[in-house]
């Protein structure tokens, strides 16, 4: 669910100060114009971020291997300093870089993913530089203007920021978010997005403000409209289904939550948390808890099985707190009846 694209760290470690003066007559002299620079909002391994499209031109003078690179800087001559090492140059300078793969007609493309987790907390307008490199030659180098939200803003408005908050809106009318709860909704945000260690900690800081702002059903509501694709919004009732059952008991309550975000945001009839219960999305459902992607082979199904029934064997999570030990229970339940179910659904194919 994110973008290719990575850390400067160890692709370029020196930084190409010293590659520039070749340039410093104009833009004109570099053999590659960097045409464009454009960024959306987007998720990566890593959380909430920038998804950065550099495009430049002629196609034909940028070889294989050839990278894009981008830095931010506060001015002319103040670069902005990374939050992660791994989005650092050797100066501790942001950066991240990418090859320049895609073509289109006379013009290449890169598409690289900025974690917001890897920026200080910076605001507003500052100036984006983006080089064309190919070894230690520069092939292209240009300045852009951007204007950045704010840390929290730019955090909340997420993928992300939507199942916390939405989670929050659910629960937090009727009690207090448990540790159970929690644990759950971290747990199921890094399966779906394939967090690292990062993206975990932007998920628990994310679920803690959401619940210090209780935020009310038409800003959840609201946020799981602009934030998630039409596509994945059962993956929403999911979601609000499973972080319910993890404190012990799905409430009439929470379904009533559950069946009036599914109206409003139009993701269709729910029954116990989930989408109506036709044998082929129980199937689905079944892959998502085994962790899966739908159509995976039995011999995938059994080593998923055994994988997730270590990790919530009551041996495994008995020192843990009571209310982790509640959810590895619930959870353990779920993956039993899952593989029981894709079990019967392969045995004939």
């Amino acid at each position: 669910m994110g973008w290719s694209g990575k850390g400067i760290g160890g692709v370029l470690g020196r930084g190409i100060a010293h590659l520039l003066g070749a340039g410093e007559g104009g833009e004109e002299e570099y053999p590659v114009a960097v045409d464009a620079l454009t960024w959306t909002r987007g998720m990566g391994p890593s959380g909430p971020g920038m998804c950065l499209t550099i495009e430049v031109s002629p196609a034909r003078r940028v070889r294989d291997g050839a990278q894009a690179l981008v830095w931010l800087q506060y001015d002319e001559d103040c670069y902005v300093e990374a939050a992660l090492d791994d989005y650092a140059d050797s100066d501790g300078d942001l950066c991240v870089a990418g090859e320049l793969g895609e073509r289109d007609g006379d013009a290449s493309r890169a598409q690289l993913y900025l974690p917001w987790a890897a920026l200080p907390s910076i605001k507003g307008d500052c100036l984006c530089q983006v080089s064309v490199v190919d070894g230690e030659e520069v092939l292209g180098n240009q300045w852009f203007e951007l204007t950045l939200p704010n840390r929290a803003t730019r955090e909340v408005h997420s993928a992300l920021g939507a199942l916390a908050y939405a989670a929050a809106a659910m629960i937090q009318p009727a009690r207090e978010l448990s540790e159970s709860e929690a644990y759950a909704a971290t747990r199921l945000m890094t399966g779906y997005f394939e967090l690292d260690e990062v993206g975990q900690e932007v998920a628990s800081r994310l679920f803690a403000r959401a619940e210090r702002k209780r935020p009310d059903f038409e800003k959840a509501a609201r946020l799981v409209r602009d934030e998630i694709e039409p596509d994945n919004y059962s993956l929403v009732i999911d979601f609000l289904g499973e972080v319910a059952r993890a404190a012990g008991a799905f409430t009439s309550r929470d379904q009533a939550f559950i069946q009036r975000l599914a109206d409003a945001i139009g993701a269709g009839p729910t029954r116990g948390g989930a989408p109506s219960s036709a044998s082929e999305d129980v199937v689905v459902r079944s892959f998502r808890t085994l962790e899966l992607e739908p159509g995976a082979r039995l011999d995938e199904v059994r080593a998923a099985y055994r994988r997730l029934a270590l990790d919530y064997h009551p041996d495994k999570v008995e020192t843990l707190a009571a209310g982790f030990r509640e959810y590895a229970t619930a959870r353990m339940q779920a993956i039993n009846e899952a593989y029981q179910v894709l079990k019967a659904h392969l045995a004939g194919k």
